[in-house]
């Protein structure tokens, strides 16, 4: 289905499916799941996290198996609310932080020596951000975290992984705490916003396509993706995340 629901349409099409259903939150996330596998079952996505949700409190209406999965966004630093136990939430900030724990040795086998180390700067920089997110998050429980911000831009970001002047002006961008910081780098691959970091692998593809020309060997992040499930199988890997999640979702639509 390539156009928006409502939660109510949603719930209306469930209740005339014959087909057990995985019902996922947007675009990205669809590709992403729809390389798990699920023969038999109709992969729908929801236009936001919201609406999701909204159909998930009528799921006791709905006769079709139906799995709900979500990304954890910042319930990853807080408690999941109880109203939502029964959705299957990914392990880390969104599914990208998933399949990137799966993949990151496949990625930094792509990259050169210079390039590894302009990604961990970079990513060190998103964690910086993330943190700066999370101190108000934590202070004003209706912040509502900024969406709009791509990682590949230059507007972001320069060429050496530092944030720009006009970036922390727009933002009002403070470099929190160095605690602050490393609470998230302890394990900055899940609580550091998975989009971000495909946002600066494909930032790093770009310098290099503007530095090496058009001969260059060039990735996107669906190239990734694909890779990672088809040359790389990882749901051959039993202890993988994207594994674990199939497993899950199967067994909520049985």
């Amino acid at each position: 289905m390539g156009v928006s629901l409502t939660a109510n349409e949603i719930v209306a099409y469930l209740k005339n499916s014959q087909l057990p259903t995985v019902l996922v939150e947007g675009k990205d996330d669809i590709i992403i799941y729809r390389n798990l596998n699920l023969n038999g079952y109709e992969l729908l996505k929801s236009d936001c996290r919201n609406t999701l949700f909204e159909v998930f409190k009528q799921k006791h209406t709905i006769g079709t198996p139906t799995a709900f999965i979500a990304d954890k966004d910042t319930f990853v630093y807080l408690n999941i609310t109880s109203a939502y136990q029964g959705i299957i939430f990914t392990t880390g900030y969104c599914v990208e932080n998933d399949l990137y724990e799966d993949t990151h040795e496949m990625i930094a086998n792509l990259l050169d020596e210079a390039e590894n180390q302009l990604f961990a700067i970079c990513l060190d920089s998103a964690a910086a951000y993330c943190a700066f997110e999370l101190k108000k998050l934590k202070t004003d429980s209706n912040y509502s975290p900024t969406y709009d911000i791509s990682f590949v831009s230059t507007a972001t970001l320069d060429g050496e992984g530092n944030f720009t002047d006009n970036f922390v002006k727009k933002y009002s961008f403070i470099i929190p705490d160095a605690a602050d910081i490393e609470a998230l780098r302890e394990n900055k691959y899940r609580n550091t916003r998975g989009k971000y970091i495909f946002e600066i692998f494909e930032k790093i593809m770009q310098i290099r396509k503007n530095s090496q020309g058009k001969d260059s060997v060039f990735y996107t992040k669906k190239h990734l993706w694909d890779f990672a499930f088809k040359n790389n199988k990882i749901l051959d890997n039993p202890n993988g995340k994207m594994a674990s999640i199939q497993a899950q979702l199967l067994e909520k639509t049985k």
